[in-house]
């Protein structure tokens, strides 16, 4: 149970990651769209 806790705890804290660059990626793009239209 407990290592099962841990490794879920991993692939959350990579899913996190995944997603912060993803978002890092797409928002200064979105900006520059909503800026110019």
């Amino acid at each position: 149970m407990k290592d099962l806790g841990q490794n879920s705890a991993k692939s959350f804290n990579n899913i996190d990651s995944a997603l912060i660059k993803l978002m890092a990626f797409l928002y200064p793009n979105l900006l520059f769209v909503q800026n110019n239209p």
